[in-house]
């Protein structure tokens, strides 16, 4: 009884082996490029957006679609990619037309892990098998793009940025085994990235408030003289205004309860021309006291000097604080 039970086993067991060697050499899997042209696009960023935090951005498909088998865990495919940056070996995106210095680094990726088995390098093939969305036992496999631009420290003037890459793909299928592979389908393809920034015109202001101090009489206060710095967008030229306040009539005035003190603001150190927000009135970038011209960028500021006067032949008013606000804006 025991050698025919035995006997039976083996029989179920050869069964099963013929089964599951039939199933295999049934099948047929292949890849194919599924999206030719994907795109991926950071969107509008400010210049100084640029330099200070972890952009990211992805894409369902970086180019390639695959049918692969469930029992893809037991025989391993060969599924590989290389990338070709236009940009040449440091992935960058580059402002059409613009200075040869005016470059975004960036990272692409073929996995949603992002870590340094999945990234695309120019010219460095890259194992699939290494992908969480390869070895995931799916059946429909999308391999997906994903781009980080680090924080970095760059000087951009504002425009499109660009680049694209050439997804070179190659695959060697197995179509037919159990425990190894006795038959294999190759194939090749390509799909072109283009991923896209646009960097836009920003600007920073700096300025401290304006304190006449303190006196008995109007008459007394000194003129107070400081500076507005402004750093913009590289290349960008603009204008910059100051508001007539919240209380002007006439001339600018500071308010303490029902009383008025007037005052001016005047462009440079010389107390003739006001500077105000409305066309003339403005300051251009070009007339800047320190770096005139265009938006410098980075760190380098433009300076512009005023002078505040309390306006003569104004009745003494009665003690308290008197306060304006002064609103700057900046025009591109």
């Amino acid at each position: 009884m025991r050698i025919k039970y035995v006997v039976k086993g083996l029989s179920l067991f050869l069964i099963l082996l013929s089964w599951l060697s039939n199933l295999a050499f049934s099948l047929t899997w292949n890849c194919e490029i599924n999206h030719p042209t994907p795109t991926l696009n950071f969107g509008n960023q400010t210049s100084f957006t640029i330099g200070t935090k972890l952009l990211s951005v992805n894409s369902s498909s970086a180019g390639l679609l695959c049918d692969l088998p469930k029992l893809s865990f037991i025989v391993k495919h060969e599924i590989n990619v290389t990338g070709m940056f236009t940009s040449g070996a440091q992935p960058a995106l580059v402002k059409s037309g613009g200075d040869p210095a005016d470059r975004v680094f960036y990272k692409l990726y073929v996995d949603k892990d992002k870590n340094a088995d999945v990234e695309v390098r120019h010219g460095v093939e890259v194992d699939l098998n290494k992908s969480s969305s390869i070895i995931s036992g799916k059946e429909d496999v999308i391999v997906p793009a994903y781009a980080d631009i680090l924080p970095q420290s760059v000087n951009l003037s504002a425009g499109v940025y660009t680049d694209t890459v050439l997804m070179k793909w190659s695959w060697r299928l197995c179509t037919a085994g159990i425990l190894s592979c006795i038959g294999w389908k190759k194939g090749e393809g390509e799909s072109t990235i283009t991923i896209n920034l646009i960097v836009t015109e920003d600007c920073k202001i700096s300025a401290s408030d304006i304190n006449f101090g303190s006196a008995p009489v109007t008459a007394a206060f000194s003129d107070v003289e400081g500076t507005i710095n402004i750093i913009c967008t590289k290349g960008t030229f603009y204008s910059a205004g100051l508001s007539k306040g919240d209380n002007f009539s006439g001339s600018r005035r500071m308010k303490s309860g029902s009383n008025f003190i007037d005052y001016e603001i005047y462009k440079g150190n010389q107390a003739h021309e006001v500077w105000g927000n409305q066309g003339s009135e403005r300051r251009d970038s070009a007339s800047a006291d320190e770096n005139p011209g265009a938006g410098w960028g980075g760190t380098k500021a433009q300076r512009f000097n005023y002078r505040a006067k309390i306006l003569p032949n104004q009745p003494n008013k009665p003690a308290g604080t008197y306060i304006d606000h002064i609103m700057i804006d900046v025009e591109f």
